[in-house]
């Protein structure tokens, strides 16, 4: 089994476009479904690699986890032509999960400038950790900020180069003018700290940091911080909430997302009821009509409309 993964590997890198980090993911999942299964997939073994993960895990992980399991049997029916794995890929597909909340929560802004602030920018590791907290709340997934080279970052015309977003998607993301002058002030640091390194994250050891590593790191400033414990990904759902509130079109949202279904986009607008009120008393066009009829609104007879009700 373990060569059918490879292959499935090099499959999604060379075929599909798949970030590397993004096969990182999906390697622990498969690695416990083969222990679960003890080496072959089965009817049984996915079963109860299902029934151990509800203990443990998130609707949204299990779905996450359903679908790179039905992705891999997908590549061995479909493209290896292993008609062995058909029953379980059928299996797979009819599995029955927890269904996760549609939509995605957001962070206050104070709790985003709380997280923002919280690293010490006079440390170098500091710094870093936040300039990756400024580019995750311009929409940034952190795969996509971790791959980020020296030149993908242009302060003078204020934008982020995603070379390779999901999908292997190209994009170009909008820096806020708040978060150059850090920004500016990390790459000086960089340049003479590592000047023949190309990546914008250097590791410890050299070439990229890890993406656990830095994981990591964000959720203890968020802790520190006093918000509890945060996933980095709540920053790219907070950026796009946030300027949803603030009238930026939706649009132009799903444009910095990179996303090409705006159904995926409009999951990410966690939207408040004090801003749907807003969107109908300052927006609908039947409030200024109604204002001009209460002008003009009669008086006599009301006394027995208002018995009707």
């Amino acid at each position: 089994m373990e060569s059918l993964l490879s292959e499935f590997y090099d499959w999604l890198l060379c075929e599909q476009g798949v970030m590397k980090h993004s096969i990182a993911v999906y390697r622990p999942v498969l690695r416990d479904l083969i222990m679960v299964c003890d080496g072959t997939i089965t009817n049984e073994g996915v079963r109860e690699f299902f029934r151990q993960g509800l203990q443990k895990h998130k609707p949204a992980t299990l779905k996450f986890r359903k679908a790179v399991i039905h992705r891999l049997l997908h590549w061995l029916t479909e493209i290896r032509g292993l008609s062995e794995y058909e029953g379980v890929r059928r299996m797979v597909e009819r599995l029955k999960l927890p269904r996760a909340t549609s939509d995605r929560k957001a962070l206050s802004e104070k709790a985003v400038r709380q997280w923002i602030r919280q690293p010490n920018i006079h440390t170098w590791k500091g710094l870093q950790d936040r300039v990756v907290l400024e580019l995750l709340y311009c929409g940034l997934r952190i795969g996509e900020v971790v791959g980020l080279d020296k030149p993908d970052l242009d302060l003078e015309e204020g934008y982020a180069h995603i070379r390779h977003g999901k999908g292997d998607k190209e994009r170009w993301v909008r820096l806020p003018q708040g978060a150059l002058p850090v920004m500016g002030q990390y790459i000086a640091n960089l340049l003479r700290a590592y000047p023949r390194q190309e990546c914008l994250l250097p590791g410890t050891h050299g070439g990229r940091i890890g993406e656990v590593t830095l994981r990591r790191r964000l959720q203890s400033h968020a802790v520190a911080a006093g918000i509890g414990k945060q996933i980095p990904h709540i920053l790219r759902h907070s950026c796009a909430t946030h300027l949803s509130e603030r009238g930026a079109p939706p649009l132009g949202i799903q444009k910095l997302l990179g996303h090409d279904d705006f159904n995926t986009t409009r999951r990410y607008l966690h939207l408040s009821r004090k801003l749907a009120d807003t969107a109908i008393d300052d927006f609908h066009p039947r409030n200024e009509q109604q204002e001009r009829l209460l002008e003009f609104m009669p008086t006599e007879g009301l006394e027995k409309v208002q018995n009707t009700y």
